[in-house]
């Protein structure tokens, strides 16, 4: 088939102006494109130096070190402890203050003390034992006689028996003072007469003249029987 001469010029131009418009769809496509295409560039670019940023202030992961030693850590310095010098420590040791004092050895009458203490706890009756281990009892004189008079009143009675009773339970035991006192302003005599009084009860009482001593006058106020043990 032979096309006229007329067609082939016109397919040319149908062709060039389509060659053309695709040329301008393309050319707007890009142009459209391309404020796009630069933005998503300008992100990755402010992303890339964030990261880069973060990787430069960053410390080390939690768990892992820095760096690696390359020498194991120096053990520590042994602690360093003062001693005193000899001077020092001599000088700051407590010095004994004198010789303490003797302890005296339990008496054989401290079991009559305690006895007798029973009967006349609470009274005016003072019974103890004294350093050199004797028992001594001592009875004021308001309680042992009249003004004026040698006879016997009966609180001291009842003191007398008791220390009877126990000198016949001690056999080694014995009287080595009975002594008593006379009035405010008595006769001197009196004081004598009163002793002797005091141990004729005892002797009455059983106990043997070899445990009973002289009677003695005193000055002080009272009746006063001392009591010695041999020592055990």
């Amino acid at each position: 088939m032979t096309l006229p001469s007329s067609e082939p010029r016109q397919i040319g131009q149908i062709a060039t102006r389509a060659a053309a418009n695709a040329h301008s769809k393309r050319a707007l496509s890009l142009h459209h494109g391309l404020p796009s295409l630069l933005l998503v560039g300008c992100l990755l670019l402010i992303t890339a130096a964030l990261q880069g940023c973060a990787s430069t202030s960053a410390g080390p992961a939690p768990g892992v070190p820095a760096s690696t030693p390359t020498h194991p850590p120096a053990a520590p310095a042994a602690p360093t402890v003062s001693r005193p010098s000899p001077a020092v420590a001599a000088k700051s040791a407590p010095v004994p203050q004198g010789t303490p004092p003797a302890v005296r050895p339990p008496s054989p009458l401290e079991a009559e003390r305690d006895w007798l203490q029973s009967w006349f706890k609470d009274t005016p009756v003072r019974i103890s034992i004294l350093p050199n281990g004797a028992l001594e009892i001592e009875v004021p004189l308001e309680f042992c006689f009249e003004s004026g008079r040698s006879r016997l009143q009966p609180a001291l009675v009842a003191v007398l028996d008791k220390v009877a009773q126990s000198l016949r339970r001690e056999d080694d035991a014995r009287l080595a003072l009975v002594a008593a006192a006379t009035d405010e302003g008595g006769a001197p005599g009196l004081a004598l007469l009163r002793a002797t009084q005091v141990r004729s009860h005892l002797v009455s009482r059983g106990v043997g003249n070899s445990q009973l001593p002289s009677p003695s006058a005193q000055t002080t106020k009272s009746v006063l029987l001392r009591v010695v043990a041999p020592a055990p």
